[in-house]
C-alpha cells in the first residue's frame, strides 16, 4: 500500500493552488505529495468570475475584464462605472493549464486520476481508497464538497444557486463590450429571485445566463426557453449561433 506524507483530495481550485503552493516552499520539497482528481482536467468545465481591485495574481490568464455593469429591474436601468474596481473572468481551462504545468515539474508531486470513494481516518494515518487503489497519508487536504450533508438536514434552509448559460454569437454587433449585465432582474420572478447575466467578450459574442436562487433547480428546458425569450425579447437578436453552454448549481 502505498504512503504519502500529504493527499489533496480533488484538483480544483483549491487543491491545484494547494499544490502550487507546496511546489513553490522548500519546506515540502522532500515531502512526499499525491494530488488526486477523477477528471483530467484538460476541458473548461467551470468559469470564475471575481471582484478586485486594481491588479491581481490571476490577471495574466484572464479572458476579459469590465470596468462598468448594468444593473436593470422593472423599473431601473442603470450603466455604473466600478472603477477602481474589475469585474474579472477567468476560464478554467486556463488555470488548471497554469497550475498544472508548475506542479508537474515538481519531482515530489504525483498525480493520480482515479474516482475516490472512501476516507477514513484515526488517530495516525488518513486512509483514502478509490477505484483502483488504497492509499495512506499521514495528512489529507480534502477539497471535496458533499451536498449530502446539506441536503440531508431540515433545520436550515438550503438555498441553491443553479444556472444554464449560453455562449452566443450574433450576426450583427448587439453587445455592450464594456459592460457586465449583472444582473437583469426584469425577467418574470415567479416566487424565486431570477435574473439574467450576460457578460460580453465583444460586441458579437457573450455568454447570456438564466440564474435562480431557489430550494429546487428547474427542468432544463425551462432555463433554455427563458434564455431563448430573452434574446430574442428583450435584447431583439434574432439572428445568432449557440457555440457553447454551461450548466452548473452552488
Amino acid at each position: 500500500m502505498a504512503h504519502y506524507d500529504y493527499i489533496i483530495l480533488g484538483a480544483g481550485a483549491a487543491g491545484l493552488m494547494l499544490a502550487r503552493a507546496m511546489a513553490a516552499d522548500p519546506w515540502f520539497h522532500t515531502k512526499s505529495i499525491l494530488l488526486i482528481d477523477k477528471d483530467q482536467k484538460d476541458k473548461n468545465d467551470r468559469t470564475w468570475c471575481f471582484w478586485e481591485e486594481g491588479e491581481g495574481s490571476f490577471d495574466h490568464l484572464l479572458s476579459r475584464r469590465w470596468e462598468h455593469i448594468y444593473f436593470r429591474s422593472s423599473n431601473i436601468n442603470k450603466r455604473l462605472p466600478i472603477v477602481p474596481y474589475s469585474y474579472k473572468m477567468l476560464r478554467a481551462k486556463d488555470f488548471y493549464r497554469d497550475h498544472l504545468d508548475v506542479i508537474n515539474r515538481a519531482p515530489n508531486i504525483e498525480l493520480l486520476q482515479d474516482t475516490i470513494e472512501k476516507i477514513e481516518e484515526n488517530d495516525a494515518v488518513v486512509s483514502v481508497t478509490t477505484t483502483a487503489k488504497t492509499i495512506t497519508a499521514n495528512v489529507a487536504f480534502n477539497g471535496l464538497f458533499n451536498y449530502k450533508t446539506l441536503m440531508g438536514q431540515e433545520k436550515y434552509p438550503v438555498l441553491q444557486q443553479h444556472f444554464i448559460g449560453w455562449f452566443v454569437k450574433t450576426s450583427e454587433p448587439v453587445f455592450d463590450s464594456a459592460a457586465a449585465t449583472f444582473m437583469d432582474f426584469s425577467v418574470p420572478q415567479k416566487g424565486n429571485t431570477r435574473f439574467m447575466y450576460v457578460l460580453p467578450f465583444s460586441e458579437t459574442e457573450a455568454l447570456v445566463e438564466y440564474t435562480l436562487f431557489s430550494d429546487t433547480p428547474l427542468e432544463d428546458d425551462e432555463y433554455e426557453k427563458a434564455i431563448l425569450n430573452y434574446l430574442q425579447d428583450d435584447l431583439n437578436i434574432k439572428d445568432y449561433t449557440v457555440l457553447e453552454k454551461e450548466k452548473g448549481n452552488i
